[in-house]
């Protein structure tokens, strides 16, 4: 494949299914599985499109997760606004050892026994959610009404932010995802982001709490991390943490819809849902 014919990335989905992936993908696995890319800004990055080819990739220490360093290619705009500003790009950003560091003063709040802890709260609000639904008007949006507000509900408890607030992280979260914002649209959501838990950093070293904004901000306090290291891990916390898991919910129901043999299946024996949970994991892609 020569450099006429490197496609634009990220590349349009075809008409139709919008769970599709680009038709180029097959191609492009047959006949150039590495080949060159362009960017939205119109640098080059390579393609890799081959699963085994991929898993070597992200295995290979010699390949750098630091959008901070020289040539990285950059497809979001809000990375590129955080990268410009000088902002640390988050721990799922950078490489060993700064990498490890990052994540081990938060693993331990997302660790099992962590969770199970949470379990009875997630089961009680699941279960207002869908009773809500049953008696509720209809049709029901089921993105608004359980598959966002489940996520986002379960990291403000563990971040320590105020769920009163979902409503704006949504809606920041959408500006800054969303592939049809514009730069300024990005960029006025990250600068609200970045604006709220600097605030939030106040709040907590006033009253610190069990929860993970106060765990960082005391390794902020011990020298540890800089002020715009615990914002921006707090923020790819909240964006990442809630948004991703809303995608699997959602999807997750509209190919059980699209199988209703599957459903059936799973709804006859609910010792099935552990696989069926792994397995839509494989099958969807819940982040692009």
């Amino acid at each position: 494949m020569t450099e006429h014919e490197a496609p634009a990335f990220p590349m349009a989905r075809p008409p139709g299914c919008p769970l599709d992936p680009p038709a180029e993908y097959g191609r492009m696995r047959a006949e150039a599985p590495v080949a060159p890319a362009i960017l939205p800004d119109g640098s080059r990055a390579w393609l890799i499109s081959r699963y085994a080819d991929v898993r070597a990739v992200l295995r290979d220490p010699r390949v750098s997760a630091d959008l901070r360093k020289p040539g990285f290619p950059i497809i979001s705009a809000a990375e590129r606004t955080l990268v410009d500003a000088g902002f640390h790009p988050g721990f799922i950003r950078t490489d060993p050892p700064e990498h490890g560091q990052l994540r081990r003063m938060v693993s331990a709040d997302f660790s099992i026994r962590r969770v199970k802890a949470l379990q009875p709260a997630i089961q009680r609000l699941v279960d207002e959610l869908l009773d809500r639904i049953v008696t509720g008007p209809k049709p029901v949006d089921l993105v608004t009404e359980l598959a966002l507000p489940v996520p986002s509900t379960v990291i403000c408890w563990l971040l320590g932010v105020p769920v009163a607030d979902i409503g704006k992280f949504n809606e920041w979260t959408r500006a800054v995802v969303d592939a049809d914002t514009t730069p300024e649209q990005t960029q006025e959501a990250n600068a609200a982001i970045l604006g709220y838990f600097d605030e939030l950093i106040a709040v907590k070293q006033r009253e610190p709490a069990d929860d993970i904004v106060s765990r960082l901000v005391r390794q902020h306090e011990a020298g540890k991390l800089t002020r715009p290291d615990v914002i921006t891990t707090s923020m790819l916390l909240l964006m990442a943490g809630h948004e991703t898991t809303a995608n699997m919910i959602s999807l997750g129901v509209l190919t059980l819809l699209q199988h209703p043999e599957q459903a059936a299946a799973l709804r006859e024996n609910a010792d099935l849902a552990a696989r069926a949970v792994e397995e839509l994991l494989r099958y969807l892609s819940i982040s692009e």
